[in-house]
């Protein structure tokens, strides 16, 4: 795929290469998190699953600090090749997970078809979705987040540059974003309920965004700041509690379910993200779709609370 990027100028095979990416992402389905937490539940160790999410994710941001860092000062002296290098790590890491992980694996009869197998997964992993209520909760709540994560993600660039901010001080920001995701990371979940009374103030978190109308940094900027916490908050929340629920038995297949509709809530804001550009201010696109993400969830939250009781 990098080869075909590097050297074609052909608009259907850089599509291509760019189609077989994205399905090589939706294939990342976490199998290695999902039989690591089934070893936690099946060893009766529910209560570290917490630091396990924590640990990983904050793993994972650190990874991305480094390698962020790295990528930027090498650039500067391999060039492009720096995708040649991403490549071999790449190739390293599924060698040394190829022969060095063992999975204890299940065993089908041979009168049972690899086909017969996976239909009669997603068939139980649907079922499982109709049991349990809180799960498909969980897969909406998740849906409705990208509102915020992909217009965070695709347009802070944009909104820094419109409110004055040089570009020479973006990889300071992007380090300042890594940081307070590892923050948000860093919390009690189960000590959040200790503090339940505050959540009767969270409605004030809607009216911060109107503060990116303000051309003051020391204004919107800790307003913006706030925002990500929170997000990544209850992007930890949901997965906790979605990995602390789900079977032993569907776990991988509907962390992939999870992941898919994740994506399609990215695509379908993507579409609307670039209608609303055409039409409005980066600044007035931003604080939509901020306050809009934060006020769906908490309808939603009241709605299903209502319909509980």
């Amino acid at each position: 795929m990098f080869l075909i990027v590097l050297f074609s100028y052909n608009f259907y095979m850089i599509f291509g290469a760019w189609f077989c990416y994205g399905i090589a992402a939706a294939l990342d389905s976490g199998t290695l998190d999902a039989y690591i937490i089934n070893q936690l539940k099946l060893a009766h160790r529910e209560s570290d699953l917490q630091r396990f999410l924590a640990l990983s994710n904050r793993l994972e941001i650190i990874g991305l600090l480094i390698g962020s860092s790295l990528g930027g000062i090498l650039y500067q002296f391999i060039g492009i090749n720096i995708y040649v290098l991403r490549t071999t790590f790449l190739a390293a890491s599924t060698l040394v997970s190829f022969f060095f992980f063992k999975e204890r694996m299940k065993s089908f009869g041979l009168q049972e078809s690899h086909v017969t197998v996976l239909k009669k997964q997603i068939q139980e992993s649907f079922k499982e979705l109709r049991r349990q209520l809180r799960l498909s909760v969980i897969l909406i709540f998740d849906f409705l987040t990208q509102i915020f994560f992909q217009t965070h993600f695709q347009l802070w660039q944009s909104f820094f540059l419109s409110k004055g901010i040089s570009n020479r001080y973006f990889p300071a920001f992007y380090i300042v974003f890594q940081v307070i995701t590892l923050f948000s990371y860093s919390i009690n979940i189960e000590g959040i309920k200790k503090h339940a009374g505050l959540i009767k103030f969270s409605p004030l978190i809607i009216f911060l965004p109107l503060t990116f109308f303000l051309g003051h940094l020391g204004i919107f900027l800790p307003a913006y700041f706030i925002f990500i916490f929170v997000f990544y908050v209850i992007e930890f929340i949901l997965n906790y509690h979605f990995n602390k629920m789900v079977s032993i038995e569907n776990i991988s297949s509907l962390v992939s379910f999870k992941s898919t509709v994740g994506r399609l809530g990215s695509i379908l804001l993507l579409c609307l993200l670039s209608f609303m550009v055409k039409i409005v201010a980066v600044e007035t696109v931003m604080a939509i779709n901020f306050m809009a993400s934060i006020g769906f969830l908490a309808l939603l939250g009241v709605f299903f609370k209502i319909k509980r009781n």
